[in-house]
């Protein structure tokens, strides 16, 4: 059995390699371990499911534009049906990834961090997971729950976000670019994804001057430009 360091070293080779399921299950080990993640763990927690996730999605796309091209023919060309078997294989896959995801985030790592900042920036990846799921489910029943599970967390941390983190919190800021995000696209709520973007931008800026270091605004000012285009892109849709 591999020590702690051999697994964080063979999670980085890995990563190198592009090997990123192999990745995942090096780090994986490491999460289930009851000790907090280092910064260098958790980046590398974080992004082995971002690459096995993203890829998917990818994957998806594709086999969607190709599904499309191939129904326009015959839906009982043996493509059509090759392709129905891999989506569903790839549609399991997503769905393992977030799940495990999220319950790691919910039974390991988020009840130790119940008192410091690092609790939202897991509730902030439990959101995004979340979105996840709502992007790939084609089920309508399944699609609307997600969704409904979804908001929820959102609302909840969000809420929590405003009431005790500050309005230059980088954390603050990034919550509010992705609530904004599934408002406009998952639930097309215009109207309140422009409202959170305008106080966020108006807040943020009254205190971006007060005790920030460069670095740190630069930072902030990266996040409120991300927001400013999403409001922009919402209030062009809103014209439409």
């Amino acid at each position: 059995m591999l020590s702690r360091q051999e697994l964080v070293y063979m999670a980085k080779i890995c990563e190198q390699a592009e090997r990123y399921d192999d990745m995942l299950n090096y780090i994986r080990q490491v999460a289930f371990m009851e000790q907090e993640l280092s910064t260098e763990e958790r980046n590398l927690f974080t992004f082995a499911y971002y690459y096995c996730v993203g890829s998917r999605k990818t994957q998806m796309r594709q086999l969607c534009h190709l599904e499309n091209k191939v129904t326009q023919k015959v839906n009982t060309n043996p493509q059509f049906s090759a392709i129905i078997v891999l989506k569903k294989r790839i549609l399991n896959e997503l769905n393992d990834f977030c799940n495990e995801f999220l319950i790691l985030i919910e039974n390991q790592l988020l009840k130790l961090h119940q008192q410091t900042e690092l609790y939202f920036q897991y509730q902030f990846f439990k959101c995004r997971y979340l979105k996840h799921k709502v992007d790939y489910l084609q089920d309508e029943q399944e699609r609307d729950i997600a969704i409904n599970i979804a908001l929820l967390q959102f609302e909840q941390i969000y809420e929590q976000v405003i009431a005790q983190l500050l309005p230059t919190n980088v954390r603050r800021l990034q919550m509010v670019l992705d609530f904004s995000v599934f408002l406009h696209e998952i639930l097309e709520d215009n109207k309140k994804a422009c409202e959170i973007c305008d106080e966020a931008l108006i807040q943020a800026r009254k205190e971006i001057d007060k005790e920030l270091n460069q670095q740190e605004k630069v930072q902030i000012e990266q996040v409120l430009n991300l927001i400013e285009q999403t409001r922009n892109l919402v209030m062009e849709d809103m014209k439409e």
